[in-house]
């Protein structure tokens, strides 16, 4: 629309996913990224995979019914990153520093550090604390486990673990963590490509 030659209309922007030229006003937050429409109905972000040759591998276990079902998905990365750390609620993941004698390093995001339990193996801390000075990143980490869900990130892949073993009460719960898990795998194989 123009009014005495002025155009008002926002120029065209990319969905950072799928990299398909979107209107503004369609783009919306999923997992740390501006997705458009399209990546935000794929529970599978298939051109987002593509874009970045992700694989993912998923494992339901059931045991008598659905509402028993707990999941563990695995997405692998073509970029090797040497890094091994651990995401998940504050709450669960108080075992690591038992068992590993190691702190809960801060990244100075309140919502981020008072949400989430932070575990890197010490010659890695320096790597994963770099990554996590994305905010992109950390938002979709955090929506993974807002979303129920514990976070490990070992060399060439992101695993996604349901939180509470048995404690997913639908596929849709499941579908969500994948969708998420797909957004962080691409967070993750972008620094892996920035990082060398």
């Amino acid at each position: 629309m123009t009014d005495a030659g002025v155009d008002y209309r926002s120029p065209p922007k990319r969905c950072d996913l799928c990299d398909v030229e979107t209107p503004p006003t369609d783009l919306e937050p999923l997992g740390g990224h501006q997705a458009c429409p399209r990546c935000r109905e794929d529970l599978n972000l298939m051109r987002a995979r593509d874009r970045y040759d992700l694989s993912v591998r998923q494992r339901i276990s059931k045991k008598t019914d659905l509402h028993d079902a707990s999941f563990n998905l695995e997405i692998r990365r073509p970029t090797w990153l040497d890094a091994m750390a651990f995401f998940g609620p504050e709450s669960k993941l108080g075992f690591f520093k038992r068992v590993f004698g190691k702190g809960d390093p801060q990244v100075g995001d309140a919502p981020f550090d008072d949400s989430v339990r932070v575990w890197a193996e010490e010659s890695f801390g320096e790597q994963v604390m770099r990554m996590l000075q994305l905010p992109e990143l950390r938002q979709a980490i955090l929506d993974l486990i807002d979303a129920g869900c514990k976070v490990e990130l070992t060399g060439g892949s992101v695993f996604v673990h349901d939180a509470d073993k048995g404690g997913s009460d639908s596929l849709a719960d499941m579908a969500l963590a994948k969708q998420l898990g797909v957004a962080l795998g691409v967070h993750v194989e972008r620094f892996a490509r920035t990082y060398r």
